[in-house]
């Protein structure tokens, strides 16, 4: 991914790659229904919110699931880990039903952690100053945006042996520095001043968590940065003139 991205990132520029630049989670609970197919098709709602919220930012690109394999009486038949399905090019259309196509039973099989990894795309003009660039002002960052949902699984209170989904979530995080004002270098460690960027770019990301939130209908409930904490907020990075 490192060397893909500074594929697009020019010396001149003050952004680039930097994990978990910023995540954004909110909680869910369950359904009341722990039906399999009708769970099934609760993660299936939450990826259409997901894509309908994010679809001026992002384009999917890869999905990894695990899933279980119940049997009748609830107990673990099957776990699966790691497995990958390409939708690089395909409508959401496809991609539902790529995934309902992966699911080796839709009565007894359940996604359990689905990560879709998206490349992000950001639309800015270049500073008037910077001369001899014949670029396009719409970036394309391969794999710099991840969508997550989970299910916390545990053991029935009636019986320690079935399993049930007793919680969930789903978080939305970002690889690129480019909506932060203040940016860290990563060969130099040294701050940098990547206002003009951030300027252009904060407003695509807080229209987008700010509706993310809204069609979940539940509130976004933590967000982290592991270098720009004292610039992250609820719906984004602060631009200089925020103070919450």
């Amino acid at each position: 991914m490192k060397s893909q991205f500074k594929d697009i990132v020019y010396k001149t520029d003050t952004f680039g790659f930097k994990e978990e630049t910023g995540s954004w989670d909110i909680e869910l609970g369950v359904p009341d229904d722990q039906n399999i197919p009708y769970l099934n098709n609760y993660v299936y709602e939450l990826i259409k919110v997901f894509l309908s919220a994010f679809e001026k930012l992002c384009t999917p690109i890869e999905i990894r699931y695990s899933t279980i394999i119940f049997d009748l009486n609830g107990k673990i038949e099957k776990a699966q880990e790691g497995e990958v399905l390409i939708i690089q090019g395909k409508s959401h259309t496809q991609i539902f039903q790529e995934l309902k196509l992966s699911l080796n039973n839709p009565e007894t099989c359940l996604f359990t952690t689905i990560f879709i990894d998206c490349d992000l795309h950001v639309y800015i003009e270049e500073p008037k100053n910077i001369i001899n660039r014949n670029i396009s002002n719409s970036f394309r960052i391969p794999k710099a945006a991840t969508f997550y949902f989970g299910f916390v699984i545990e053991p029935s209170e009636d019986n320690e042996e079935v399993l049930i989904p007793t919680d969930s979530s789903i978080s939305f995080e970002t690889s690129t520095d480019i909506w932060v004002e203040r940016t860290l270098d990563q060969l130099s460690l040294h701050w940098q001043d990547n206002h003009y960027y951030a300027a252009k770019t904060q407003p695509l990301l807080e229209e987008a968590l700010r509706k993310w939130e809204t069609l979940v209908g539940k509130p976004i409930c933590e967000w982290n940065s592991r270098y720009y904490r004292d610039q992250i907020f609820r719906y984004g990075f602060k631009s200089s003139n925020q103070h919450s």
